[in-house]
């Protein structure tokens, strides 16, 4: 176990914890589909992105990715920063709306 690491089901659990799946924490509140969604969403923008980095390498001509269902840190951060926005619709941008998610919910 490496807990520094996060899975779907962690981040499941998170969400519970800090309310906003509950309908009176929020401006708008997420499903359980919502944050499986936007789990998998970061996780293939991150492979993607790796790809895409390693493919326009000249030194490698086969690409070798390491495949894993956790979520790093900036990965987290990237998940948070999605939900946020889901959750506070209202909001003029992902900063204001990441505000939001911390003063009221962490």
């Amino acid at each position: 176990r490496d807990p520094s690491r996060m899975n779907n089901t962690n981040l499941m659990k998170f969400c519970r914890d800090i309310l906003i799946m509950d309908p009176m924490m929020a401006e708008k509140c997420i499903t359980q589909a919502d944050v499986s969604l936007i789990y998998t969403a970061v996780k293939k923008q991150t492979i993607t992105s790796t790809h895409l980095q390693k493919a326009n390498s000249a030194i490698t001509t086969q690409v070798v990715m390491e495949k894993s269902d956790k979520l790093s840190f900036e990965e987290f951060i990237s998940c948070l920063i999605k939900i946020s926005f889901k959750c506070y619709p209202s909001s003029l941008n992902k900063e204001e709306a990441m505000q939001h998610l911390l003063m009221d919910n962490i």
